[in-house]
C-alpha cells in the first residue's frame, strides 16, 4: 500500500493584501532542481495590521531577518519572541507558524532554500534545528540579504556563481552563530588565523570585522578576553615573533627582514622589535640565550 505523502499546509489569517512593502523572488533557473543547496525565494514584508501564519511540513530552509518591529514564532512547542535584530532558523520537514504582537508592526526579510541534499547539509552545517539568536550589528546581514535578494530577482545566468558565493555565506555565517557553545572559539580561530598569515601585507581590522558581521568594537572585545591583548597587539607579536626566528635562523639583513615583515622603514622595525624584546635586532642576533 503506497505511503500517502504530508503535503505542504499554509493557514493564513489576516488580510494580506495590505502590505506596505510586499515582495517576493523565486529563483528559477534550468537544471536547478538537481542541485545541492539552493536558493528558492527571497521575501520581504513590511505590515502595521494584525496577522498569523501557520506552516505544516515546511519543506524549505527558511531564515528570517527582522529588521523592525516584533515578532512571535512557535516552532516544535516552543515560543521565540523576535524583535528588531533577531534572527530565527527554521529547518525544512518543521511545522510553525508566527503571529504580530500589539501594535502589529513588523518588517522583515526571508530567504528559504532548498536542494536534493538539503537535508545532510542542514546537518552538516548545524542547522538541522530551529535557532534564534540577537545580532548586535545587523547592518551587514541586512546588506548580505538585499544583495541575495537583488541577485535573485535579476536572474542572471552570469550571476549565479557570485549568487551561489553569497548564499554560501550567509549559510557560513549562520553555522557559526547556531552553535552557542562553539560560537567564540570558531570566530577566534578564524581571527588567529587570518592574525598569523601574510604578515607582510596591511591587514583592517574594520575589513575582518565586516567579513565575520561583527562590529570592531565587539570582535576586540572578544579577542582581548581570551588573550589578554588586541587583534593589532597580536598580529604585532606574531611578526616579532617570526622577526626572532629570521634573525636567528637566516643571514638575510635587517633591511631585508624588515620589508619581510612588511615594514616599509627598517628604522621602525627596529624600534618596534626594541621596544617588544629589550633589544635591538643586531643585538638579538649576536646574543645567545640558551
Amino acid at each position: 500500500m503506497a505511503r500517502k505523502k504530508n503535503q505542504n499546509i499554509r493557514i493564513f489569517s489576516g488580510d494580506f493584501k495590505k502590505k506596505e512593502i510586499g515582495i517576493l523572488h523565486l529563483w528559477d533557473f534550468p537544471g536547478q532542481n538537481s542541485w545541492p543547496i539552493r536558493p528558492f525565494a527571497y521575501e520581504e514584508t513590511r505590515r502595521r495590521i494584525p496577522v498569523i501564519f501557520r506552516e505544516e511540513f515546511c519543506r524549505y530552509l527558511i531564515v528570517v531577518l527582522i529588521e523592525k518591529g516584533r515578532l512571535n514564532y512557535f516552532c516544535e512547542d516552543r515560543e521565540y519572541h523576535l524583535s528588531s535584530g533577531d534572527v530565527i532558523v527554521i529547518p525544512s520537514g518543521c511545522s510553525y507558524r508566527f503571529e504580530t504582537v500589539y501594535p502589529h508592526f513588523y518588517h522583515k526579510k526571508v530567504i528559504e532554500f532548498k536542494g536534493v541534499n538539503l537535508v545532510s547539509i542542514s546537518e552538516t552545517l548545524g542547522l538541522n534545528k530551529v535557532s534564534c539568536f540577537p545580532l548586535e550589528s545587523p547592518e551587514g546581514l541586512l546588506s548580505l540579504f538585499h544583495r541575495i535578494g537583488e541577485l535573485i530577482q535579476s536572474n542572471t545566468p552570469s550571476d549565479i556563481p557570485l549568487l551561489m558565493g553569497k548564499c554560501h555565506e550567509l549559510l557560513t555565517f549562520l553555522s557559526l552563530h547556531t552553535r552557542p557553545a562553539r560560537t567564540s572559539r570558531n570566530l577566534l580561530n578564524i581571527l588567529v588565523e587570518r592574525l598569523e598569515q601574510n604578515l607582510d601585507e596591511e591587514l583592517s581590522i574594520q575589513n575582518l570585522a565586516d567579513e565575520l558581521h561583527m562590529s570592531v568594537s565587539w570582535l576586540e572585545k572578544l579577542f582581548k578576553k581570551k588573550y589578554r591583548m588586541t587583534p593589532v597587539e597580536y598580529r604585532l607579536s606574531c611578526r616579532i615573533e617570526q622577526a626572532k626566528y629570521l634573525l636567528k635562523h637566516t643571514e638575510n639583513s635587517l633591511k631585508e627582514i624588515a620589508y619581510q615583515l612588511g615594514y616599509c622603514n627598517p628604522y621602525y622595525f627596529s624600534s618596534e622589535f626594541r621596544r617588544m624584546t629589550g633589544f635591538s635586532p643586531s643585538v638579538f642576533r649576536k646574543t645567545d640565550f640558551t
